[in-house]
């Protein structure tokens, strides 16, 4: 008797212990959706929400069970998934919309049986899928998840994997956006199409991960702290600096004024929008005053006003120079792939030019969005750049990156 209640009440402590912890209760996607929730709100920083789901143990990613072209799908379909040549045809007229020649096969024989054929193609990474399926009458095609509903499309940094949770096989697509991403779960069953049975937002708090490419030691260790906070500062307000304040307008020796408007050829017309730094950007010995134009709806521009004393009282004795009218150095044959430690070195707007001090030296830096042909980085990159002697040289440059520092919250979209 003493034993059968303990085995009772065993029992009943390892139920109430499954209720509190979720596990048993409510259906498969009501319990899948509840744990996703649970175990995204924990994701560590720059891991993305179907690798937190994966590395936490929460999902296992499936691999394809085949590969599948054109010169054998007849007799691999037909032998291996039971495709009656109508569904081989459906196959072959996949391939043909998306100009492909083959598929990676992935099939499930659990609740609901289905094969599918995923294509990736393009320089976009885009996913394409088919579903199949026995409906008692051969396999045929089904209209599989309803993805036009909740993406785009599959493509670039938005993707889908098969996966498994509690053994049973789930669909579900994602994004990579390191402040909002959005994840959606799908079960394949016959239905057409195949609706979500959760839809997760994750939002996070951005922060920035800093690569750097060509950079002395000493330029490095003083510039890579100050980038993460110069990133944000740059993405709020489209400005940045690193410790020279801006000189007002009020300050601007007249003589220069009459120089700038010479250099623009208004006599009585107002100059355009300035934004003026003093600094010994030539590290000379004497400043020079560093000007930077801003136009609405135009890439800005610097100019750097050079006095021969850096007096900057005669409009006669000064030079108004572009970046390009620094002679490069023999430094310059860096590459921007070397000079900023990836593939993205071509700036893109916004861009903004500030001088900054480092060790006693005076630099001029650059920072603005990044491209590598079509593709656009997701942070900015910044060089610094060595004018001594009037003479252009990249001195240091940096890949500053967005990532998902921290989860703010995990809401479940209707």
């Amino acid at each position: 008797m003493f034993v059968r209640r303990l085995a009772f009440f065993t029992a009943i402590a390892a139920f109430m212990i499954s209720i509190a912890s979720g596990a048993g209760a409510g259906t498969l996607e009501e319990r899948a959706c509840q744990k996703f929730q649970e175990v995204l709100r924990q994701t560590p920083r720059g891991i993305t929400p179907l690798g937190q789901l994966s590395q936490s143990g929460t999902i296992k990613v499936d691999d394809p069970v085949a590969t599948v072209d054109i010169h054998n799908a007849a007799e691999v379909l037909a032998r291996d998934y039971n495709f009656t040549p109508s569904a081989v045809r459906a196959v072959t007229d996949f391939w043909n919309e998306i100009a492909a020649g083959s598929s990676r096969v992935y099939r499930e024989g659990g609740t609901y049986p289905f094969v599918a054929l995923e294509n990736v193609e393009g320089t976009l990474n885009c996913q394409h899928f088919v579903f199949f399926a026995d409906r008692g009458q051969g396999i045929a095609p089904i209209a599989g998840p309803a993805l036009d509903e909740v993406l785009g499309g599959l493509c670039w940094t938005s993707h889908a994997d098969f996966v498994r949770f509690e053994n049973e096989r789930l669909f579900i697509a994602s994004n990579e956006d390191p402040a909002k991403s959005d994840l959606t779960a799908f079960r394949i069953t016959p239905d057409e199409p195949t609706l979500p049975f959760c839809r997760l937002r994750i939002n996070f708090n951005v922060g920035f991960d800093v690569l750097h490419g060509k950079c002395s030691q000493d330029l490095c260790t003083d510039l890579q702290p100050e980038l993460p906070s110069l990133a944000a500062s740059f993405a709020a307000s489209g400005k940045a600096d690193l410790g020279i304040a801006e000189t007002p307008l009020a300050a601007i020796p007249p003589a220069v004024i009459e120089r700038l408007r010479q250099f623009y050829g208004y006599a009585t017309l107002p100059l355009p929008p300035l934004r003026f730094y003093r600094a010994d950007i030539d590290n000379d010995g004497s400043d020079e005053l560093v000007a930077v134009e801003e136009i609405a709806d135009r890439p800005r521009q610097l100019y750097v006003i050079d006095s021969p004393d850096g007096a900057f009282h005669q409009p006669s004795e000064m030079r108004v120079l572009r970046l390009a009218d620094f002679s490069a150095s023999a430094r310059a044959d860096v590459t921007p792939q070397e000079l900023f430690g990836s593939a993205y070195g071509e700036f893109t707007d916004p861009v903004d030019y500030f001088p900054f001090t480092s060790r006693g030296k005076t630099y001029l830096a650059q920072i603005g969005g990044g491209s590598f042909g079509w593709r656009q980085l997701n942070g900015y990159i910044l060089a610094a750049y060595d004018l001594t002697g009037g003479k252009l040289a990249p001195a240091a440059g940096f890949t500053l990156t967005r990532v998902n520092a921290s989860v703010k919250s995990v809401d479940l979209v209707k």
